[in-house]
C-alpha cells in the first residue's frame, strides 16, 4: 500500500524499458524493481503529489544506477 505501488509500476516500466534497450536481461527485471523497492523509504496514507514524488524517485533512482 501507500507509495509501493506507484515505485512497483514505475520501476517496472523502466525495468522493462531497459530490457527492450537491451541493457539488462530479461531475467535482471525481477531483480531491479526489487531493489528500487527495497530503497524506497514509502508514505502510508500519500496524497496525490507524495504518489508522484513516489514514481518519480523510481524512476530517477533506476536512470542513475544505469547511466
Amino acid at each position: 500500500g501507500g507509495t509501493y505501488p506507484a515505485v512497483f509500476s514505475a520501476a517496472d516500466e523502466m525495468a522493462v524499458g531497459l530490457f527492450l534497450d537491451r541493457k539488462i536481461g530479461f531475467t535482471e527485471i525481477c531483480g531491479l524493481v526489487e531493489r528500487t523497492l527495497e530503497n524506497h523509504d514509502g508514505v502510508g496514507d500519500p496524497t496525490i503529489d507524495e504518489i508522484l514524488g513516489a514514481d518519480a524517485w523510481a524512476r530517477e533512482i533506476i536512470k542513475s544506477w544505469y547511466r
